[in-house]
């Protein structure tokens, strides 16, 4: 008689428990027996099978320290002002989640706080790519946030996309005109069309009747001479065009990055008699090229600025030459316009000592998106966190910016669409100071004044 063993184990995961299944399987053993019946030799086999499982119980997967956030704002350089407001929207959020115990990712079963890493970008391209490499390959962050420049947009969000990390960013008005792949490149910023939109719409509903009420409305451009400028000059196009609007573009001048002397451009913009100015420029710049416009060059009409002009910078640089001025807005701290941005705005001034400017809000509503992203896909799998982003779709009384709609989502291009609305600022002599007015913008954001035009405005 002989006998043979052999035991294989099967080694399985036992989903939700953490656990091992051990499986004996199959032990067999095979016994030959020899029979003889008159003359002739018989052998019989017979086959015995046992099977036998066994649970044993191992350790689950560890759960990581932090949920790394990466963010990109230029913390030092010209543009420093604004991104110590990225800064502190992003930790004002943090804060908010991780006292609340973090974000529950059901991998772990358990909530794990986050860690935001910050990396000076300098608002530089150069810095930009340095910064994003070491985001991503050194720090391993989960997901990125941030950015503020468009020319830097262009060159780090294709970096991000191509190594699999999810990066939700400002950096441009247009997904379009910054990125050709954006599978994991998701934008939470107002729209080029929705913000030149807006301006236009401005300007034809409330300007154009008081000075230009039996023809079209002129108006010259200020840019600056970048993919911004560009960016922003077909944005105005688009809608004039799309929309049939009663307008005539005079002329477009563009500036150069980082220029202060503006004497000249804005000569060559009173030279085409505009009705109205739209100053397509950062604070300082816009700061510069108005007062120039308004003191050096006598250019007195209606000038219009962009939502990055919400900044409390701007207001200490153009000064009394802010008064009668507009501007285009998706936020303002000195009148928010729901519960959650009048929280938003306590909490900062308490923390911080100043007013948030029109960035803050931004990076802080990314923190939350990305939190309800990991939440929903309850892992720290990039690919499932991008794929969560993608289907993002919820009501956005918990957010800041005052989205179409009042649900935060994309379009197909990974695009938030957001509104916003038009402020006036008047000079308080007694207290020296700016005071911003909404004067025009959707039902949800009420109207605290009506628009005045300029005492010193000039027909052109």
């Amino acid at each position: 008689m002989a006998i043979g063993m052999v035991i294989t184990l099967i080694i399985g995961l036992v989903a939700g428990y953490g656990g091992t299944l051990l499986t004996v399987s199959p032990a067999t053993t095979t016994i030959t027996k020899t029979v003889v019946a008159g003359t002739v030799t018989h052998t019989v086999t017979q086959v015995t099978t046992v099977t036998t499982t066994v649970t044993a119980s191992i350790p689950p997967v560890t759960a990581p320290d932090f949920i790394k956030i990466g963010l990109m704002a230029p913390l030092t350089g010209p543009w420093s002002f604004i991104g110590a407001h990225l800064e502190k929207g992003a930790m004002l959020a943090v804060e908010e989640i991780n006292n609340k115990g973090g974000v529950y990712v059901a991998q772990y079963g358990k909530k794990i706080p986050l860690k935001l890493i910050s990396a000076d970008d300098k608002a530089s391209i150069d810095e930009g790519t340095a910064v994003i490499k070491r985001l991503i390959f050194s720090d391993k962050v989960d997901v990125i946030i941030g950015i503020y420049d468009t020319p830097e947009a262009m060159a780090v969000v294709p970096i991000a996309v191509e190594a699999g990390v999810p990066i939700i960013f400002d950096g441009g008005g247009s997904m379009r005109g910054i990125v050709k792949d954006y599978s994991y490149a998701f934008h939470y910023e107002i729209h080029t069309h929705d913000w030149t939109g807006a301006e236009l719409r401005f300007l034809v509903e409330v300007v154009k009747p008081l000075v230009a009420p039996d023809r079209n409305l002129k108006i010259a451009i200020l840019c600056e001479d970048s993919p911004f400028g560009e960016i922003a000059t077909e944005g105005y196009t688009w809608n004039k065009e799309t929309k049939n609007l009663p307008i005539e573009f005079v002329t477009i001048v563009k500036y150069k990055w980082g220029e202060t002397s503006f004497q000249t451009l804005m000569t060559r913009i009173k030279a085409a008699k505009p009705d109205a100015v739209i100053v397509a420029a950062t604070p300082e710049q816009a700061a510069h090229a108005i007062e120039q416009g308004i003191r050096d060059v006598g250019l007195k009409t209606v000038y219009i600025g962009l939502p990055c002009l919400e900044e409390p910078h701007f207001y200490e640089l153009i000064g009394e030459f802010g008064d009668y001025i507009v501007y285009d807005s998706r936020f303002t701290p000195h009148i928010p316009y729901k519960p959650v941005a009048a929280d938003f705005v306590k909490k900062y001034k308490e923390k911080w000592g100043e007013l948030p400017s029109f960035m803050a809000p931004l990076t802080y509503d990314m923190v939350k998106i990305a939190a309800y992203a990991i939440e929903s896909a309850g892992t720290l799998d990039k690919k499932v966190i991008r794929d969560a982003l993608e289907k993002l779709n919820i009501p956005a009384d918990d957010f800041l910016a005052p989205m179409y709609n009042n649900r935060v989502a994309w379009d197909d291009y990974h695009e938030a669409h957001m509104s916003s609305f038009v402020i006036q600022l008047r000079w308080d002599k007694a207290t020296n100071t700016l005071k911003p007015f909404v004067v025009w913008g959707p039902p949800e954001v009420a109207k605290t004044a009506n628009y005045q035009l300029p005492p010193y405005y000039e027909k052109g």
